[in-house]
C-alpha cells in the first residue's frame, strides 16, 4: 500500500469529518479534473481550423511536411473521390431493411433531386 493510501486510511480512523467527506470530495475533485480535461480537448478541437493548420505547416521544415504528407496517405486521410451508387441499388438496400413505403418514397425523391445525382 502506498504512503498516500496509508495516510488516508489512518486519517479516516482519527478524523471523522475527514472520513465522512473524503469519498464525496474525492469524487467531486475527479469530476472537476475530468471536466477540465474535456474543456481542454474541446479547446484543441476548436483551434483545429484550416488557417491554424496552414500556419502550423508553414512553420515546418520540408522534411516534416513530407512526413505529414506520407502519414496522410498512409492513413488514407486524404479525400477519396465519392463513388455514387445507382438510386435503384440504394432503394433496394433500404427496402431490404423494411423501411416504410412513405420513407422510401421520400428518400427516392430526395435522391433524385440531390446535387450528387444531378451533377454533371
Amino acid at each position: 500500500m502506498s504512503d498516500l493510501k496509508n495516510y488516508i486510511k489512518q486519517r479516516k480512523k482519527v478524523d471523522s469529518k475527514f472520513a465522512k467527506n473524503y469519498d464525496i470530495d474525492y469524487q467531486d475533485l475527479k469530476t472537476k479534473i475530468t471536466d477540465k480535461q474535456q474543456e481542454h480537448i474541446m479547446q484543441l478541437a476548436v483551434n483545429v481550423s484550416v488557417p491554424n493548420v496552414l500556419n502550423l505547416i508553414s512553420q515546418m521544415s520540408l522534411n516534416e511536411i513530407e512526413e505529414v504528407k506520407n502519414k496522410l496517405i498512409e492513413k488514407e486521410l486524404y479525400f477519396k473521390r465519392f463513388k455514387k451508387d445507382k438510386i435503384e441499388n440504394i432503394m433496394k438496400d433500404f427496402k431490404n431493411e423494411n423501411y416504410s413505403d412513405e420513407f422510401l418514397n421520400d428518400l427516392e425523391n430526395g435522391l433524385k433531386k440531390s446535387s450528387v445525382y444531378n451533377a454533371n
